[in-house]
Formats: structure tokens, sequence, C-alpha cells
């Protein structure tokens, strides 16, 4: 008889939790709850940035620029880096600057290409800096800012070069005219195209 209680209680005490229960057992056995699981976080992709994260020279390492144009290249070591040199016919030209060259444009790389293949013109606010260096100073430091002055003359860049000694010297800026920069690099225009750059992207 006792056992006839304890198992009616058991059956009982299952139907008011709403617990289905599957198997025999013991009357002082608790009642298990079926174990709930969490619905899966998911993570959103990063959103690409407009400007470059590494880092790279900054005012205190280009003495003797302009302040704006200090600022304006400010990191440029981390900026999309262009390594295609240009045109055989046009490589000479590069004889205007002196030293090793590197070349890095502002823009991010999604921003410069259309599936594999670099596009142009490049979008109005980028700069390019191109740097020459003599064994291991930094002696050549010129830049392109697409501003969208001065039309057809310069294609809308403006042209600003510096150039130092030795690593211990500051910069001087190169009293060049703007017509005169684009009388050459209007070459990388008419004969590339590249949009008054010399160098792209591979």
């Amino acid at each position: 008889m006792g056992h006839l209680r304890r198992a009616s209680c058991f059956v009982v005490a299952a139907f008011l939790t709403g617990v289905a229960v599957v198997g025999c057992g013991g009357a002082d056995e608790p009642a298990k709850r079926p174990a709930t699981t969490s619905p899966p976080t998911t993570v959103a992709p990063p959103t690409p940035t407009a400007t470059p994260k590494k880092s790279g020279p900054t005012a205190t390492d280009v003495p003797g620029l302009d302040a704006t144009d200090a600022a304006l290249i400010a990191g440029y070591l981390g900026w999309t880096e262009l390594t295609k040199p240009p045109i055989a016919q046009l490589q000479t030209l590069g004889n205007a600057h002196g030293g090793k060259k590197r070349v890095w444009a502002s823009p991010q790389r999604e921003a410069l290409v259309e599936g594999a293949a670099q596009q142009f013109p490049y979008p109005d606010g980028t700069v390019i800096v191109k740097q020459g260096t003599s064994g291991d100073a930094v002696t050549l430091i010129a830049l392109m800012e697409k501003t969208g002055a001065g039309g057809a003359e310069t294609g809308g860049w403006r042209y600003v070069e510096y150039i130092r000694a030795g690593a211990d010297d500051a910069f001087t800026k190169v009293g060049l005219s703007q017509s005169g920069c684009a009388a050459c690099h209007m070459n990388a225009n008419t004969r590339q195209p590249t949009d008054w750059v010399f160098w792209s992207l591979e």
C-alpha cells in the first residue's frame, strides 16, 4: 500500500509540473528538466575604415615640411603602397627625383580597384607620397594632392617637393612651379594613362 501511495504522488507531481518523465525510478528522485541552449551569437564583419591604421612618419619625423603638408601625409607608411613602376618609356622621367623610391596613395586598396584592376581617376582628396632614400636616410618627400583645382593644366593635382642632404638635416621645399611639375606628370596621364601618377597598383 505504501508503494502505491508513493507512485501516485509521483504521477501527480509529474502532471502538475508539466514534465514528461520517461523510465522508472524511486519516488524520491527529482524530475529532470530538459537542458536549454542559447541561440548562436553572430558577429558582424568589421566595417572598412576610410584611412589605414598602420603607423608612419609624423610631423616630428619630417622636419622642415610646412605644417599643413606634414599633417596631410602623417602616417603615410601605412597607406596603400603603389608598387608598379611606370611603363618603360616613362621610367627615365623618374630621374627628376633622387634616391631609391617608394610611393603610397592615401585611399585604401578597396577604394582604388574594381574587380582586380585599378580604376582611374583617383578620388578627390587623394594624397600621393613619393619617398626617396639615400642609404638609410629619407632625402626626398614629394606629394600630390587631388584638389580638383588647376583644371587641365595640372590634372586637378597640387604638387609639392621637399629634399634634404641627410638624416640630420631639415627638409627644404623645392621652388618649382605647379606647371613645372605638371608638365612632367602629364605624361602619366596621356601615355599610360594613370591620372597623372606614374606608379600604380600591381
